[in-house]
Order: C-alpha cells, then structure tokens, then sequence
C-alpha cells in the first residue's frame, strides 16, 4: 500500500475569514484512507472514468474521511493563490500527476491549498515575512570587525533574545517583546528554536564569518562588555550584507546594533526593509518600509551604536507630491517647449 501523505492536514483555520467546522476528523486514519485511495482511485489514476463518475469517486472518499466540501472541481492544471474558492472546495487535477487539492483558507486577496495527496511540497499557502538588509563594513581593528547588540524594537520597547540556533552564518532565532532587550542577553542555544506566546521567529543571515565557534553569527545578539565571545566577527576587512527574516509577526518600529567587538569595529548603512508575501520560494507581492537613522546616545546604547526607526510609507503624501505644483509643473513644459523652438529655428537659418 502506498503512503500518500494524506495525513498532514495544517490549521484549517489559519488565515481563513469564512467560519466553518473542521474539514477533516480529528480521528483521520491514515492507514485507511492510503487504502481507500489505492481501491477507488485506480480508474481515477488511469483516466478511464468522466467527470461525474470521477466527482462521485472522489465524495465517496471524502466521505469515509468526513470531509466537508461545497465543490468538486476537475482541472487539467492545479489551482493557484489566485484562484477563487471557498473553504472546503475541492479541486482534482487529471493530468499525468493526479493531485487533490482542498482549499483552506480564503481571504481578501489569496487562497490557500493542500494536496491531499501529497507530501506538502505541492501545497499553496501564502506567507508573509519582513525582510530587514543592511551593509555592514570594517572601519577600524583586526579581521573584519565585529557587531554586536543587535534587537528589534516594538511598540513597548526592544525585544530580548530568546534562543539562537549556534550557527556560523545562517541562524534562527526566536525573541520576547518585553521591552527589556537592551538590559538583557540571557538567550540560550536551541537547534530549533521556537516562538511561544509574546515571542517573533526570525533568521539572520551574513557571509564572510570567521571560522572559530565563539565568532558565529550567533554572538551579534550578545551584549557586548569587552569580552571575545561578546560579538560576531568577519574573516576579513571589507562589506557584507546582512539579512534578519521575521515570519508571522507585526513589524518592528526599530533596529539597533553595535559596531563594536573584542577585534573591531563595523558600520551599518544602506538599511533596507520591505514586507513581502511568498508561496514557497517565490515573491508574489512586496511592500518597501521607510527608514530613518535617528542619534543613539552613548549613554543609552553604548559607543559605536547604530539606531535606526522603521515606518510605513505614506502613500497618499507621495500621490500629493508628485501633483504639489501642477502650475510650476505647466510653466517648466512650456519653457522647454519655447526651448526646442529656438533650437529648430536656429538650425533653420
């Protein structure tokens, strides 16, 4: 008997405006629905029934399961987040790869979708992350330089890390939004670490990290007070990016960081931050923040201290701008219309 994967089935729930009852048991036997689909989905895999015996096919199924769907679709192609749905609608696709797809979720602006039959590669769930890039460059000591200190600032403060994956380059991270982050660095080593309530899931990203475990990315959240495993550190003098990727969570009001460390010191510039949604791999839809460098006093956030505040861009300002002066805007056009004249009958004479 085949495993099909059919019994990883997400929170049904999650995203979705339409109230409903669970699509699925909670009692969901995957052993029996594996067999159900190896028996009556043989025709189905072969192509040799029509729509209607197909549909009468695939309730059958769903039926055994207690499925609860409005619709069955057949498509010759899969459905995407685009595709208009209600909760709890089926889609069958008959090409060469037979999928079944559920819908789970509907909102404003994107459906979401599980291959029934599938492993979860297949599925179509869009996801939200804010993404936060800045150039970080050498400027004085040995090596590359270090950073240190680095938090995300909310609406009561700066978050405390929480717990950091001990990764060279590429490390997930959770923090608590208990506006106490710039007093603590009491975070702890976690292969996964994962958010509980009041806390963000991020990954931060960099390049270029000298390879010596107390210099991992990891350390850029310690606080740094003149120790050599206070800091990260890079392998040689010049500029990298850095890249924090923030899942499921509001939008911080602030970034800060230290360019200070046991062997050097590093700026930050070129801060960048947008609001994206992905499906999988792909950006279908992305949303540029403003930033702004504010001073960050010594005495608050220590020497070498990098404050910058993040806010949503106006758009209707930026409209009114581009129209602030349709006069002056009408004068310039006609003056460098008489331009062109003078030029024309210059070249005439």
């Amino acid at each position: 008997m085949k495993d099909y994967g059919i019994s990883f089935i997400p929170d049904i729930n999650q995203g979705s405006k339409e109230p409903s009852e669970p699509i699925v048991s909670d009692k969901l036997n995957a052993q029996k629905v594996n067999e159900l689909i190896d028996k009556k989905l043989k025709l189905f895999k072969e192509e040799l029934v029509n729509k209607e015996e197909l549909k009468s096919l695939i309730e059958e199924i769903l039926q055994d399961q207690n499925f609860q769907n409005t619709n069955i679709k057949i498509s010759k192609t899969p459905p995407n987040y685009n595709t208009q749905a209600k909760v709890g609608e089926i889609w069958a696709v008959v090409e060469s790869k037979k999928q079944l797809f559920i819908c789970i979720a509907n909102d404003n602006d994107f459906t979401s979708w599980v291959d029934l039959l599938g492993d979860g590669s297949n599925d179509i769930a869009p996801k939200e992350k804010i993404i936060i890039t800045f150039d970080n460059t050498t400027t004085g000591g040995q090596y590359g330089g270090c950073m240190s200190d680095l938090r995300l600032g909310f609406e009561n403060g700066f978050a405390t890390p929480n717990k950091v994956q001990d990764e060279y380059e590429n490390a997930k991270f959770t923090m608590t939004k208990d506006g106490n982050g710039l007093n603590r660095s009491d975070f702890t080593i976690d292969s996964n670490p994962t958010p509980t309530d009041n806390q963000i899931v991020g990954t931060i990203k960099t390049s270029g990290i000298y390879q010596e475990t107390y210099h991992k990315i990891a350390h850029v959240f310690k606080k740094y007070n003149g120790g050599a495993d206070e800091c990260c550190l890079w392998s040689s003098s010049g500029s990298r990016e850095v890249s924090i990727e923030l899942e499921n969570t509001p939008m911080p009001n602030k970034l800060f960081a230290r360019g200070n460390g046991y062997y050097g010191q590093t700026e930050i510039t070129n801060v960048r931050v947008k609001k994206s949604i992905f499906i999988g791999e792909q950006e279908i839809q992305s949303e540029d923040f403003n930033v702004e460098k504010l001073e960050a006093s010594s005495d608050t956030y220590g020497d070498y201290a990098f404050l910058f505040e993040i806010s949503k861009q106006d758009q209707i300002v930026m409209k009114k701008e581009l129209n602030l002066n349709p006069k002056k805007q009408k004068k310039q056009k006609i003056q460098k219309i008489q331009k062109i004249q003078k030029i024309q009958k210059i070249q005439k004479m």
